[in-house]
């Protein structure tokens, strides 16, 4: 009996099987098993496999009688599997070498875990690596898919919950994970150990409209089921499930329900209420720039002016996990002169109400360099639960997803259109400012009311290292 089931479905995928299945065949751990599904496909793919197998007596290869779709695929596959500890891969992904050996000896070591789940690197077409995608906390599953691309679980715990769902094409692994994180421990393995290939012809490429629907429909079922994760991710699940959902009911019952968790938060995002006033002792600067607009240049010059800007990217963290209030974000202010970064980006409204004599300053940028720019931050230190929030989305394929650009471009620019329209004819309370600009350090120091202190702008936060990607955004494809 094998030690671990690999199951292998493919579909037209000539191109990259040979490459997928050579990655399994020398895996430093060989006790294991590959069943490849041939899910009717019309190129060479069947001659492959069976090449492989009839080299391999490791590997069997199955015909299905009609196109079934993965998840039914998957089915067939685990019907036949003897291992242990079961896995499946995709015709176009890539195993490294010690990857299912690592796996297996994580999720063997805890008798409480179903399963475990690593880093990998996305990859294109050619097999270039183009960056490593690090896995979100595990706990935050219902806000988004925290398993990823590389996994592996036990097959008696597979067995129990049964296969995966024939009616959630596009989302029945992330279904998968959820119903086997309610039998016990996922484990997180900081390793990376394979390789996603992401191109044209991929379904995350391809249909992610229907996915993030898919996805909603899931959190929709999940999200009763999991009182105990964090607040801020299922205020994050029930955002999407609103946004996305195609059932009305299911929509407005969910928003409900984010009201109830946060209902102070959400209430005042909604415009439904305001925080009592509470003037500072002290002219207040709120630089209130969309991420990658320059802000902490921004930030080093107010400095120079004597008003230091408090960074809150912890009070951001803290307020996504549910574990700050809007209420105490708004107190811990009162301490600065200056603010910048999320979440004081989109809560001007409210930093204006308890600060009436404040001052605002919003950075531009060009759209084409700002896109450049925001995915070269995501391909160097990747995504993170902050960023995925401000898109409302997972940002990690922005390189290679004209649909996530098309997405950042959209909240960029509603974000500086709401901005405009809140200040509009109030040009001694907000000052609107590209740093490229050959008069924006002389207008910066005008409408601070002092003298300048610098000759420019310094640069802050520049990505040193990383080459511009060769990419092509979705500025350039209009």
């Amino acid at each position: 009996m094998p030690l671990v089931s690999i199951v292998l479905p493919v579909y037209n995928g000539a191109d990259y099987l040979d490459q997928s299945i050579d990655s399994i065949r020398k895996q430093d751990l060989e006790d294991l098993e590959l069943i490849i599904i041939n899910d009717c496909s019309t190129d060479n793919s069947a001659e492959i496999a069976r090449a492989h197998a009839a080299e391999d007596p490791r590997i069997q290869v199955h015909d299905n009688p009609e196109n079934l779709r993965l998840p039914k695929s998957l089915n067939e596959g685990f019907k036949r599997a003897k291992g242990s500890y079961w896995s499946w891969t995709s015709h176009d992904n890539l195993y490294r070498p010690d990857a299912l050996r690592r796996l297996t000896e994580t999720l063997a070591a805890d008798k409480d875990a179903v399963l475990v789940a690593s880093d990998y690197s996305l990859i294109d077409d050619k097999g270039t690596v183009k960056r490593l995608r690090k896995l979100s906390p595990i706990e935050t599953m219902i806000a988004g898919n925290a398993v990823g691309a590389c996994f592996l679980y036990r097959a008696d715990i597979a067995q129990k919950v049964g296969g995966y769902a024939t009616d959630l094409f596009l989302a029945e692994d992330y279904e998968y994970w959820l119903r086997l994180g309610l039998e016990g421990k996922i484990l997180y393995l900081s390793e990376d150990l394979y390789m996603y290939r992401h191109h044209g012809d991929s379904l995350t490429s391809t249909r992610q409209a229907d996915i993030r629907r898919m996805d909603a429909i899931v959190k929709a079922r999940y999200l009763p089921l999991m009182p105990d994760a964090p607040k801020g991710a299922k205020v994050s699940a029930c955002r999407q499930i609103f946004k996305f959902h195609p059932n009305t009911l299911t929509r407005l019952k969910f928003a409900l329900h984010a009201v109830r968790l946060r209902p102070v938060i959400i209430l005042k995002q909604l415009g439904f209420m305001k925080p009592a006033a509470n003037p500072a002792s002290e002219p207040k600067v709120f630089v209130i720039g969309w991420q990658k607009t320059a802000t902490s240049s921004v930030a080093h010059a107010l400095a120079e002016h004597g008003i230091h800007c408090h960074t809150n990217v912890d009070e951001a963290t803290q307020m996504f996990r549910g574990t700050l209030s809007l209420s105490d974000w708004l107190h811990s202010i009162d301490a600065h002169t200056g603010l910048k970064d999320f979440p004081g980006t989109y809560l001007y409204r409210e930093l204006e109400a308890r600060y009436p004599d404040a001052k605002f300053i919003l950075t531009t940028r060009d759209e084409a360099g700002w896109l450049k720019s925001l995915i070269k931050h995501v391909s160097t230190y990747g995504s993170n639960d902050l960023i995925n929030a401000l898109y409302g989305t997972d940002m990690t394929d922005l390189a290679d997803s004209p649909e996530l650009q098309a997405t950042a471009l959209t909240i960029y620019r509603k974000h500086l259109h709401n901005v405009r329209m809140y200040f509009e004819n109030r040009p001694d309370k907000l000052l609107e400012v590209d740093l490229r600009a050959p008069d924006a350090y002389d207008r910066f120091a005008s409408f601070l009311g002092d003298e300048k202190k610098l000759d420019a702008f310094p640069r802050a936060n520049v990505i040193e290292g990383n080459p511009e990607l060769h990419v092509k955004t979705a500025t350039e494809s209009t």
